[in-house]
């Protein structure tokens, strides 16, 4: 016997998952240039249904990780519309700034922090910008920020809001990410036997699972999760890599001599190409990614 709570809560949780397999199946993001837009709540259809994602994944089920999984590209597209909705709004008061500040959390919050705090001493932003950023964007301040712009309340109300939505979802996107990183060693346990199951979980999210993971050509794989480099910003050092993604930041390679790091990067991304084929075959045994990875420690 089921009571009325718990019958509810079922049914919840299975209408979640019937309206995140068809947002997953059938997503078509907004075309912002269309201009018939009334706020940014239209933007974003992930939000709405955050709680029931949240008791998904208190099941721990294989079902639900690879339901989120497929979910990656659609937080994606969110994040991005999201991200050119306020860039749109606020490019009339600082023109500039987004091709100072790049990724799209630290932007938005330093333009919460122009438009909602009277202080204007940025070093106070420590920990979201790099003390390079915080100089480079106060000197661009004295002449691209027109300080004295006020924008109508309307427009300050949606750009706040949108802000507010685009955190949110990062934040969304964080407890997906360490959920599946907590699971993804039952789905690809081989990939996780090469990179980790940090790693092995933020390649998944970004390629959209395991089978598309499995799709990607081994000399694309580096450059999963590479940030946009700033003109202002130093692309290599003695490493010589310039594709720093997620596979850049496994242990395997970072435990290696700068000097060879470019080579191991190449091997890594080989064996994580033909470690995911292995893996989509549902093979639970991971013997084959704990040998590929002796043998790229070995050479």
């Amino acid at each position: 016997v089921v009571d009325d709570t718990e019958q509810s809560e079922t049914c919840t949780g299975t209408e979640t998952e019937q309206l995140l397999r068809a947002l997953a199946r059938e997503y078509k993001p907004i075309n912002l240039s269309t201009g018939a837009l009334n706020g940014p709540k239209e933007l974003c259809q992930l939000l709405p249904l955050q709680d029931g994602i949240k008791k998904l994944m208190l099941n721990n089920k294989f079902s639900t990780v690879t339901l989120l999984s497929e979910l990656q590209p659609v937080i994606q597209s969110e994040l991005a519309l999201l991200h050119n909705y306020i860039k749109s709004l606020y490019s009339k008061k600082f023109s500039e700034l987004d091709s100072l500040v790049n990724p799209p959390r630290s932007y938005s919050k330093l333009i919460k922090f122009l438009e909602t705090s009277d202080a204007r001493d940025l070093s106070t932003l420590e920990g979201i910008l790099s003390k390079e950023q915080i100089l480079i964007v106060s000197m661009s301040m004295k002449t691209g920020f027109k300080r004295d712009l006020a924008l109508p309340s309307d427009e300050k109300a949606y750009l706040l809001t949108a802000i507010d939505m685009l955190l949110q979802l990062y934040d969304l996107q964080d407890e997906i990410t360490s959920f599946i990183a907590s699971q993804v060693i039952n789905i690809a346990p081989n990939v996780c036997a090469i990179v980790g199951p940090q790693v092995a979980s933020k390649l998944l999210s970004a390629a959209g699972g395991l089978l598309e993971l499995s799709q990607v050509p081994s000399c694309n794989l580096a450059s999963i999760g590479k940030d946009k480099y700033m003109s202002h910003e130093i692309n290599t050092d003695m490493s010589g890599v310039r594709q720093r993604g997620y596979v850049y930041s496994c242990s395997l390679i970072q435990d290696q001599p700068t000097h060879v790091q470019k080579q191991a990067l190449r091997m890594v991304c080989a064996k994580v190409s033909l470690a995911a084929r292995v893996d989509i075959s549902n093979n639970k045994d991971n013997s084959l990614g704990v040998k590929w990875a002796n043998e790229i420690s070995e050479k």
